[in-house]
């Protein structure tokens, strides 16, 4: 049985998660929340300078339709006031880049839905650069002792 997920913002991540969830058997994306129109979320979806077009993306009554799963579309900015669960919602996807603690993704659990992943590009960003400078120091301090040894033969 899939995994049923829903998506809180479809900025650059939430529609990349999108595209990989349509692409899956184990995780049905069944809700989405977003701000703007029907015509701007399936054209954004649809079209993507990085990744190419996707051509199984329709938006239509209300719901978004992209590979094998149906998305019901909700505009709400506060998460307190979106019922995921009456969706079957497991899990949500935070991507909005809003709501990246636990007390401001609390109401979500409070409705009823079971896990929040929170998305947060910038912290992805300043993790790697620090994975990244450790790798450098580790490398540096390496070619320091290597150096060391060499002036003690």
């Amino acid at each position: 049985m899939a995994v049923k997920v829903a998506i809180n913002g479809l900025g650059r991540i939430g529609r990349c998660v999108a595209r990989i969830i349509a692409s899956r058997e184990d995780v049905e994306l069944v809700a989405v929340n977003a701000s703007g129109s029907e015509e701007m979320i399936q054209y954004n979806l649809k079209y993507d300078t990085v990744h190419g077009p996707k051509h199984d993306v329709k938006v239509k009554d209300g719901y978004l339709y992209i590979g094998k799963d149906k998305a019901k579309i909700l505009s709400e900015r506060d998460p307190a006031k979106l019922d995921f669960a009456s969706y079957g919602v497991d899990v949500i996807l935070e991507c909005t880049g809003a709501f990246l603690t636990q007390e401001s993704c609390q109401a979500y659990i409070d409705n009823g839905v079971k896990k929040v992943v929170m998305s947060d590009l910038l912290k992805m960003i300043l993790l790697l650069l620090y994975l990244v400078q450790m790798k450098i120091h580790m490398q540096v301090k390496q070619l320091y002792q290597m150096h060391l040894v060499q002036l003690m033969d």
